[in-house]
């Protein structure tokens, strides 16, 4: 055991520290999160390519109509702009 760990040691530390490195990695990101207070579908759309989910008018469609069942969002007062729900308003 002496002799690997003369010979291989460093090598054996770069693998722990490579395995120990994805530990603290975060997990998904919620989208609603890093849209702005005001957002269109558009903004959802690139969001969306971003992070490699699928696009077109009807995924963000259905992710916004998601959001508004669990009163996570609201229509804007623009047309075609949505509004993030403060946490203390939101209806159970």
């Amino acid at each position: 055991m002496y002799c690997k760990y003369l010979f291989f040691g460093e090598a054996i530390a770069r693998a722990e520290e490579a395995d120990n490195a994805c530990i603290g990695r975060r997990g998904p990101v919620n989208m609603l999160q890093e849209l702005p207070e005001t957002f269109t579908l558009g903004d959802l759309d690139r969001l969306r390519a971003q992070r490699g989910k699928p696009t077109g008018g009807r995924h963000a469609i259905k992710q916004v109509q998601k959001w508004k069942e669990r009163n996570l969002v609201m229509p804007g007062l623009q047309s075609g702009t949505f509004v993030k729900v403060p946490s203390g308003d939101r209806r159970q």
